[in-house]
């Protein structure tokens, strides 16, 4: 995996729009543009074995999408915005993370409250 690094997913996810790159081996690239933790979802569930080892960027990241990427065995995630219960998380399971926004936690769609998949996250143990 040495050939692609965080610099260059988070790059590719900005550069693309997109809102999720994945890097699963030396040359092999996923892009999503749907929203929220639907991109590891429809990942896990179409090949569980992509996430293994795997550099992900993504525009946000909470506690959720934290979960799921250290289910599918990621080794590295940079985020636009990161919630600071999902760096500590993935930081805990030994996976590199890295931001451009730590928040407190992150807010829903409408921006008037925390997003329900992070407060659903915060009541699971694994």
């Amino acid at each position: 995996m040495s050939a692609a690094t965080l610099a260059q997913a988070e790059r590719r996810l900005l550069e693309g729009n997109y809102t999720c790159v994945l890097c699963s081996a030396p040359g092999e690239w996923h892009v999503s543009c749907e929203p929220g933790i639907r991109p590891p979802l429809q990942w896990l569930r179409k090949n569980p074995a992509l996430l293994s080892g795997a550099l992900v960027a993504d525009k946000v990241v909470g506690l959720a999408a934290a979960m799921l990427f250290a289910h599918g065995g990621v080794k590295s995630v940079w985020a636009g915005i990161m919630s600071e219960s999902a760096l500590i998380f993935l930081q805990t399971q030994g996976i590199e993370a890295g931001c451009g926004r730590l928040v407190p936690q992150i807010m829903n769609r409408s921006g008037d409250g925390p997003c329900p998949m992070e407060q659903k996250a915060v009541a699971c143990k694994t």
